[in-house]
């Protein structure tokens, strides 16, 4: 049984009639398309339920007549008490996904608690999608709450256990698997007014889609805030400071809800070693030493095959762009280098040429020293 509309008390309740007494019920289809609002059946199968105060069950009068304007049903009565407009075998043709902690499917991927936590998910009958409750920035779309620990916790329950939701085993439960994940979204959430939380849209979401998309893995952008063991994985940056000098805050007792602010690019200043190659040039080892002054990076480079030059680029994020002007004095040539960081390591691609040739497929790998 689902309640289709608002229901009407009559009174005095027990007020019993010697002879049928007709009244009115109304329910839900505020865009008259003869489709209830609050279950997606047709009007045609609307009933009333009466609570009969005597017996104390409820009972289900013939409809007597149909009002499609008004959208109203009428019942005869012998009596007052509630009466309620309600379907009972309707179909609805819209197969939500319940999305309680147990055997249905989380909504709001990485975000904080079960359901979005702070946002009110309710279901359109019209339009079968599930949607947020009017305080997003579009229609059907919600706002809730976001950590870098929710992130975590929720992207290891799928890992972990695909077949349990985002909750591993539902909420409140602190499983083995992602222990070290849930700490931290507990902290994020012990510590809201410290800037670990913030907002995020969810939805709609239509009913042939259990949710939001979790094979794209969600990262922090510039300034939101998580502990720097996670920077690596949650940072676009793939690094957090706590200072213009960049160095990372360092846990202590008494300082659980201290936490390092994701860097808007990574950090690139210092030495540099690791090993290059192409198709036409076998693996070297070579240094460089970069200086970096906003997204501006300049510096050096030496390779253990004699090579030398000088570099400039950019950083955005975690992707730096260089040319490689190489300056040996038997061996000049010209490479364009893009380097994507990874914390205190990196992955090098380039093309260019030298007195060796054009190199098309250079790649190598660098570490921070």
């Amino acid at each position: 049984m689902i309640r289709v509309g608002k229901g009407v008390r009559l009174g005095p309740s027990g007020t019993v009639f010697s002879s049928d007494v007709l009244i009115t019920v109304p329910y839900n289809d505020r865009d008259d398309d003869g489709i209830l609002d609050d279950s997606g059946a047709s009007e045609s199968n609307v009933e009333v339920a009466i609570f009969d105060p005597i017996t104390s069950t409820l009972t289900y009068p013939a409809v007597i007549a149909r009002d499609t304007s008004a959208n109203t049903v009428s019942v005869v009565v012998r009596h007052f008490s509630i009466a309620q407009a309600i379907v009972t075998n309707a179909v609805s043709s819209c197969n939500f996904s319940e999305g309680v902690a147990g055997s249905g499917i989380e909504r709001c991927y990485d975000g904080v608690g079960p359901q979005c936590s702070l946002m009110l998910l309710t279901r359109n009958y019209n339009t079968c999608m599930i949607e947020g409750a009017q305080f997003g920035d579009g229609v059907g779309i919600g706002y809730g709450a976001m950590s870098g620990g929710s992130i975590l916790h929720d992207e290891c329950c799928v890992r972990n256990y695909p077949t349990k939701g985002f909750m591993c085993y539902g909420n409140l439960v602190r499983t083995e698997k992602c222990a070290a994940e849930w700490d931290e979204a507990v902290r994020n959430a012990d510590c809201l007014f410290e800037g670990l939380q913030w907002g995020a849209d969810f939805g709609p979401y239509p009913i042939e889609n259990i949710g939001d998309d979790t094979t794209k893995q969600k990262k922090l952008p510039g300034g939101k805030k998580i502990h720097p063991f996670w920077a690596d994985k949650l940072c676009i940056s793939t690094q957090c400071t706590a200072d213009s000098q960049g160095r990372p805050i360092i846990e202590a007792p008494g300082k659980r809800c201290e936490r390092c602010e994701c860097a808007t690019n990574a950090t690139l200043t210092g030495t540099w070693t690791g090993t290059y190659a192409s198709e036409i040039m076998s693996p070297h080892q070579f240094t460089c030493i970069l200086a970096q002054s906003g997204t501006n990076i300049t510096g050096t480079f030496n390779s253990s095959n004699g090579a030398r030059g000088n570099i400039s680029g950019t950083v955005s994020e975690n992707i730096a762009k260089f040319t490689l002007t190489e300056t040996t004095p038997t061996c000049t040539g010209t490479f364009s280098t893009i380097v994507t960081v990874n914390g205190y390591t990196a992955a090098i691609t380039f093309t260019g040429s030298n007195c060796l040739g054009i190199h098309t497929n250079g790649y190598g790998s660098v570490t921070k020293q």
